[in-house]
């Protein structure tokens, strides 16, 4: 059973997660920014191109 505080917290931190990767995957920048997960390792890549 969850509060609706709860599942309100949930949706819109997920809405302003997508909204944060979104703005990184537009075409009109040279770099980006993604998620590089192995093992048990996680990091953040970045990619810059000229």
């Amino acid at each position: 059973m969850h509060y609706f505080s709860q599942a309100f917290l949930g949706w819109y931190m997920a809405w302003v997660d997508t909204n944060a990767v979104d703005a990184t995957q537009q075409a009109d920048r040279n770099w980006r920014m993604f998620p590089i997960s192995w093992g048990w390792n996680t990091d953040i890549g970045i990619e810059y191109n000229w």
